[in-house]
């Protein structure tokens, strides 16, 4: 699947492409978005497909919400900074956003390996390194992006 990290400012991810357990080469799971001032930095974990869609959700605010299969294993991740304020949002397959009340948080099947990490003061890049290192599922290079 994919791991995604943020940690002050900055998010990073994987890049393995992986379909049917083979690595069938690399896509950009993050972005960086500018508008008006602020910053967005958003992150997909799950089908390659879906983040293009998601993506496009987040930064034009436009409804209806696109349509994710409920068995396709999305997890969104958006960071926006207005001004000197910065909040995380979680986003599941229905994309509900849940406002996320921590320093750090880490999105897709190697979540937990980067938790741990960034738990023991790791920054987000150290974090994806960890996941990868561990996690059958996320794979190098890293691709790191921030505010």
């Amino acid at each position: 699947m994919t791991t995604i990290a943020y940690r002050d400012g900055r998010m990073a991810a994987d890049s393995g492409l992986i379909g049917h357990g083979t690595i069938e080469g690399s896509f950009q799971k993050i972005m960086r978005v500018e508008h008006a001032g602020n910053v967005i930095l958003m992150g997909v974990a799950g089908f390659a497909a879906h983040a293009s869609l998601f993506f496009d959700w987040i930064q034009d605010g436009s409804n209806p919400k696109p349509e994710i299969e409920k068995d396709d294993g999305f997890d969104g991740l958006v960071v926006r900074r207005v001004g000197d304020q910065v909040t995380l949002w979680f986003y599941d397959r229905f994309l509900i956003g849940l406002d996320v009340q921590a320093g750090y948080v880490s999105i897709g099947s190697g979540r937990d390996h980067a938790l741990g990490a960034l738990h023991h003061g790791a920054d987000a890049l150290q974090a994806v390194q960890a996941a990868i290192d561990h996690d059958t599922g996320s794979v190098g290079p890293i691709v790191e992006i921030a505010f």
